[in-house]
């Protein structure tokens, strides 16, 4: 979420992900894939949003040389957009291709910082939907409602292209990256 670029957006984890989450195996598990792993791929999430309302400003309005600031309640996910070495796993270095094939074809730079979760009202908010995935009682009137800052934003839809990068990655450590620039998503006013 953003206030700045004006965009909020929230996506449900598949269920062959959520399956192989802390809640449901126990930590070592071969297959497990960590609460890191599910933060860093947030970030390449909002780093996708933060991309497609850049590019929607008006050229007047856009700074020669971007920089978006991604906050996350994760230290390493954070440290993951500075540099790969701490990735030692499959669907970590995964991610990270899709991370640097997202920067690559777009004029905007990043970096990440750490906040805490309860300073962060908003995004701790819409992760909990997402980590109970409790979508059935989703409502964008109570969204609203509840965070009346909201209703300036737009709402970012990932492409079901970038999804599948992100999901592929943390369910198969595996990715094959496009020779061209994968759709980012739509934003749009709720």
């Amino acid at each position: 979420m953003s206030f700045a670029l004006k965009y909020w957006w929230i996506v449900e984890w598949p269920q062959s992900i959520t399956c192989r989450t802390i809640r449901h195996l126990p930590q070592g598990d071969p297959s497990l894939i960590s609460i890191n792993l599910l933060e860093y791929a947030c970030i390449i999430i909002g780093l996708a949003a933060s991309i497609a309302a850049w590019e929607q400003l008006p050229l007047e309005n856009r700074p020669p040389h971007p920089m978006v600031l991604l906050w996350t309640d994760n230290t390493s996910a954070e440290a993951w957009t500075r540099r790969i070495a701490g990735l030692k796993g499959p669907q970590g270095k995964a991610l990270a291709r899709v991370f640097a094939h997202l920067l690559m074809f777009s004029d905007v730079g990043t970096r990440a910082a750490y906040i805490e979760g309860k300073k962060n009202i908003v995004a701790d908010y819409l992760s909990r939907l997402r980590d109970i995935n409790d979508f059935s009682q989703f409502q964008y009137c109570r969204l609203i409602q509840q965070f009346p800052q909201l209703r300036r934003c737009r709402r970012f839809h990932p492409s079901p292209e970038l999804l599948s990068l992100v999901f592929t990655s943390l369910s198969t450590g595996y990715v094959n990256i496009p020779t061209t620039r994968v759709p980012l998503g739509q934003l749009q006013a709720e």
